[in-house]
């Protein structure tokens, strides 16, 4: 049970500087009972005997175990300075509190409920402090210089929507045995402006089912609690620092341009994201931090995401991608020392799409694995301090006959130093496979001579298999676009079938034509099409 000098500390509080503070006060002398800045009551012991239903001791109202008391709904009171509310029952406020330098508060199985507006203008720690239970339903304003401490449970939008708008701050705190647990329920709003800044201490729990912001180049948000997010967080000019933080599948969280998110400021820590990430300026993925994209997510990373620390103090940092990440920006995996154990893992099943005009930069002693999919467009390249390694397979077992595939297009390039690749090489979606086949006959032997368009040019195969010339060739790394290939007239022989077949199935757009012995081609990239000529005897002029 807390004491009421855990609410009121006189020495710190000087209201006689606010001046218009001293302006009400002098006025409500002069002319008791009419309203004025606002205020038109007074805390004093005969309100807290009615409507509040407290006991009244030297400037405080306590409202004693099973009472309940109100402010009604119409009332404005005033909390002065050296004056206090301690709730040990139940306070209901349908009116107003304006915190003039006083406090509010409410001791361990205490209850406040606010249906209407909470007004904090007392400076530092002591105009709102919770050991029980908070329930928000209505407005509380913490403006710039004030604080509200939670040590109990605070609930906001408890049973129809509610704001928390902190220009000063709002800390969900520790002090054993109190850990606090804040809970933003649907239709909720906390929303940081200017300086205004969320903290929230270890050991607490958070979730948030409605919306917070954070508006304001000096407004932040600091976690390092549990902090579960099943709605929307938006970031939109000021700093976000998690330590545990789980996005889930019905997640948003959105960082601006402008704005800061960091992972990290612990030995270890964590960011799951189970739904929907967007990046537009700087994510930082650093102290160890693990940011795991599972599968079905989504991380669209539009500016700049530095795994790893900027500067290379402290080492660590890992993006593990189970779902999907788009890169419009830049990814940046930090190097400054040998083994730094910054990572970026690409798992089974998991895609990276690396668009045109954006960089995956691999710092000294970096890596970055690769099992699933990267459908590359961008640029991969080293770091300004040295160049880390692209391992196209497991980070366990790298030989294990586990690779990645990477699709690389016509705008992407890779231009690690040798011996910085490892595993099977990207596919050249650039280029494509043509591959000409020729059967005859009961293999019997003659050379045949065709004539393709472009690059392939003139070339000769034969159908038996006793002879130096083939009966296949390959042209690889064909720039895309319509090739023809055409067999010319052999004497003996005739042409029967022209038979192609494409690694895009029933999607391949390749014709043929007997009459003109033709072959056409449309190559896309990474396309192969195998094109069969088949010819039989021809009774009337057969082979020599």
């Amino acid at each position: 049970m807390k004491k009421v000098s855990n609410w009121i500390n006189r020495g710190n509080i000087l209201m006689a500087k606010k001046i218009f503070i001293a302006a009400v006060l002098v006025l409500m002398l002069a002319v008791p009972g009419i309203s004025v800045s606002g205020v038109s009551s007074e805390l004093n012991e005969t309100y807290c005997a009615s409507p509040l239903k407290g006991n009244w001791s030297g400037g405080t109202c306590i409202i004693p175990v099973g009472k309940s008391g109100e402010v009604p709904a119409g009332d404005t009171l005033g909390i002065l300075t050296n004056t206090a509310i301690i709730v040990r029952g139940t306070l209901t406020v349908n009116g107003v509190i304006n915190l003039g330098g006083g406090n509010l508060g409410a001791d361990e199985g205490g209850i406040i409920i606010n249906n209407a507006t909470i007004d904090n203008r007392t400076p530092g720690d002591n105009g709102l402090k919770n050991f029980g239970t908070f329930k928000n339903n209505g407005t509380i304003t913490l403006i710039e210089g004030t604080k509200l401490l939670n040590y109990g449970t605070f609930i906001n939008a408890d049973t129809k929507p509610a704001t928390l708008k902190v220009f000063g701050g709002f800390d969900n705190s520790m002090t054993p045995p109190y850990y606090g647990s804040f809970t933003n329920k649907v239709g909720g709003g906390l929303e940081l402006v200017n300086s205004g800044l969320f903290f929230t201490d270890a050991s607490t729990t958070n979730i948030n089912h409605g919306t917070i912001t954070i508006k304001g180049a000096n407004a932040s948000l600091d976690s390092r609690g549990q902090f579960t997010n099943t709605n929307r967080i938006e970031n939109l000019g000021g700093t976000f620092t998690a330590i545990y933080l789980t996005n889930t599948s019905t997640g948003v969280l959105y960082n601006d341009i402008y704005a800061n998110w960091t992972c990290g400021n612990s030995d270890f820590s964590t960011l799951t994201n189970e739904g929907v990430y967007t990046n537009r300026y700087i994510l930082n993925i650093n102290h160890k931090c693990v940011f795991t994209n599972k599968s079905g997510a989504t991380l669209d990373n539009q500016g700049n995401t530095y795994i790893g620390e900027t500067n290379g103090l402290a080492p660590g940092g890992t993006l593990l991608n189970e779902g999907s990440v788009t890169n419009t920006g830049k990814i940046i995996l930090m190097g400054y020392m040998i083994d730094s154990g910054v990572r970026l893992h690409n798992e089974n099943g998991a895609v990276i799409s690396n668009r045109t005009g954006s960089v995956i930069e691999l710092g000294l002693s970096s890596k970055m694995y690769n099992t699933g999919l990267i459908e590359h467009s961008g640029i991969i390249q080293p770091g300004s301090s040295g160049s880390g390694k692209l391992m196209n397979t497991r980070w366990e077992y790298p030989w294990d006959g586990d690779p990645g595939v990477i699709n690389k297009y016509c705008d992407g390039s890779i231009t690690l130093p040798s011996g910085y690749y490892f595993g099977p090489a990207p596919i050249d979606l650039c280029a494509g496979t043509i591959t000409i086949i020729k059967n005859t006959e009961s293999y019997l032997g003659d050379d045949f001579t065709f004539t393709g368009s472009g690059s392939i040019g003139t070339f000769i195969l034969d159908g038996d298999w006793y002879t130096d010339v083939p009966s296949t060739r390959t042209f690889s790394g064909l720039i895309l676009g319509t090739y023809t290939v055409t067999e010319a007239e052999t004497a003996g022989f005739k042409l029967t079938a022209i038979a192609c077949a494409s690694t895009e199935g029933a999607g391949d757009t390749t014709a043929v034509d007997l009459d003109t012995r033709t072959a056409t081609i449309d190559l896309d990239g990474g396309e192969t099409v195998t094109c069969t000529f088949t010819n039989s005897i021809d009774s009337c002029t057969p082979p020599a």
